[in-house]
């Protein structure tokens, strides 16, 4: 851009040369010809005529010159999209209020969830959010010339006036702000921002650590939920290296593929016969296991999700395959998909193309979603799940009860079992009002003519009530703890279970009851 701003601005100045120099020697030739008759004094004149034309040509040019360096320079530090001031200037602007000594706070404020708005809404929506917001922290900011957009969705303001009440006070004004829906371009979007601050120098005493500091806060109001405002604490670098360590080391595990699936059997009581199993991800760094509450939210938030679901796909139905036991002793493997699937186009095309290479072994694959998953991305949902099912896959529900659909949109979906939470049946029996929402769930579910499977059943008393209230089929460490292929085959009372040789089914015992949880 700059470089076709000086081609132009050179264009024009030699244009002006040009036209100038020509009606300059026209017109004061001609009027020395007609008015100076003397030869000697004519040539004094042509001399310190020269001598002018050369003055005020160089003069003009200079002043030509300079406004446009400054035009340059001005918009050299000037975002294109917003009209704010852009990353160069807040980085040298930064520096000098560093160097000066003077007491300033660094506001970071980041759109929530903008990469998952721009692939949904499309980049003009995009656009007008990015502009919207900028309106909206001219309007907010103190300073409203100290304010940059250095990066995609990532503003940061300089205050040196308002002291730290005054700041926080405002940024709860802003925050309230934020978070309402707007429309653009003729969509209504729901949006919000997080913010993070810095004070300087009271949090660093360099500009650069000042910027790493600002990172670290900025993680810490993402982590904590949507239009979070967090102040920097000195325990957040340590978190964010961590976090960055962690990052890293999921993208090594996705690239050589060192997760491990493990299976947790699920068992008909009425008839000890094993009608399937929960597929279940395990990742170990450096020989010590990662919880999935700890990097599947990570791998969401990077785009590693699709990645891991193709391999735990992939190696479900291999492994099971190779071992002899799906659709066999296994009938049917439930693969757990991420509510990312929903998201966008291109992630739910990555799950359907992983699904059409394994179309023979997808009648033994159930799928399982969350609840609230489903819920949000209902229209969406319904397509691809319909998808999945004509390719002859089914569908299960998890975590049934924790969210709030509407169970007119649930019954459009094409599901063919739903679960009850672990978190109901936690308490049961002896909660009262745990009690009525399980059998409350059991009857609506045998209503709309479904399978279902409690999970999380770890006690004779719950697999008993359960079981007495019409609820048979189960799934929790009471039967088996989740085990890798290698020791389903290996492991004399599983093997029991698979070769539908159980015991008596009367009183259920834990075959893995010496075990620790995996």
């Amino acid at each position: 851009m700059f470089k076709k701003l000086a081609t132009s601005y050179a264009l024009r100045i030699s244009i002006y040369y040009l036209i100038f120099g020509l009606l300059w020697i026209l017109f004061s030739d001609a009027i020395l010809n007609a008015l100076v008759k003397n030869h000697a004094l004519y040539e004094r004149i042509q001399t310190f005529k020269g001598w002018f034309y050369v003055s005020l040509t160089a003069l003009l040019f200079f002043f030509w010159a300079k406004q446009a360096l400054d035009r340059i320079q001005l918009l050299s530090t000037v975002d294109n999209l917003t009209g704010l001031k852009n990353r160069d200037w807040a980085m040298e602007y930064g520096q000098s209020l560093v160097e000066s000594g003077d007491r300033f706070y660094l506001v970071a404020i980041n759109i929530d969830d903008f990469k998952l708005i721009n692939d949904s809404e499309g980049h003009a929506t995009g656009d007008d959010i990015l502009r919207h917001l900028s309106d909206l922290l001219r309007e907010w900011a103190p300073e409203p010339d100290k304010i940059a957009r250095i990066g995609g969705d990532e503003f940061v303001i300089f205050d040196c006036q308002s002291d730290y009440s005054e700041l926080r006070t405002s940024l709860s004004m802003l925050s309230v702000k934020l978070r309402q829906s707007r429309t653009f371009i003729s969509k209504t979007v729901p949006f919000s921002a997080s913010a993070g601050v810095v004070c300087y120098p009271d949090d660093s005493g360099s500009f650069k650590q000042l910027l790493s500091d600002l990172d670290a806060t900025m993680d810490h109001a993402k982590k904590q939920d949507h239009g979070q405002i967090s102040y920097y604490h000195s325990f957040m670098n340590e978190r964010l290296k961590n976090r960055v360590t962690l990052i890293k080391s999921l993208y090594e595990a996705v690239e050589n593929r060192e997760f491990d699936v493990h299976y947790q059997l699920q068992l008909d009581t009425t008839t000890n016969k094993v009608l399937g199993a929960e597929a279940l991800l395990r990742w170990k760094l450096m020989q010590v296991s990662v919880p999935p509450s700890e990097f599947i939210p990570l791998a969401e938030e990077v785009g590693l999700i699709n990645q891991i679901n193709e391999i735990v796909l992939t190696k479900a139905i291999l492994q099971l395959k190779d071992a002899g036991l799906l659709g066999t002793a296994i009938p049917k493997v439930a693969i757990n998909i991420s509510p990312m699937q929903f998201k966008t186009a291109s992630d739910a095309h990555a799950l359907l193309e992983v699904a059409t290479r394994f179309a023979d072994e997808l009648p033994y694959v159930r799928f399982e979603m969350t609840e609230t998953s489903v819920m949000e991305n209902v229209d969406d949902a319904l397509v691809i799940l319909n998808q999945l099912c004509r390719m002859g896959a089914s569908i299960s529900i998890d975590d049934f009860g924790t969210g709030h659909s509407s169970l007119g949109r649930l019954k459009e979906l094409p599901i063919d079992e739903i679960k009850i939470d672990r978190a109901f049946i936690r308490d049961i029996p002896g909660d009262p009002q745990g009690e009525v929402i399980v059998k409350t769930i059991i009857a609506m579910v045998q209503t709309m003519g479904l399978e279902l499977v409690a999970e999380g059943v770890e006690t004779n008393s719950q697999a008993e009530f359960l079981s007495n209230h019409g609820c048979s089929v189960h799934q929790g460490f009471l039967y088996a703890r989740p085990a890798p292929v290698s020791e389903l085959l290996d492991s004399p009372p599983l093997m029991k279970l698979l070769n539908l040789a159980g015991a008596n089914s009367g009183n259920v015992t834990s075959i893995f009851a010496n075990k620790s949880p995996r």
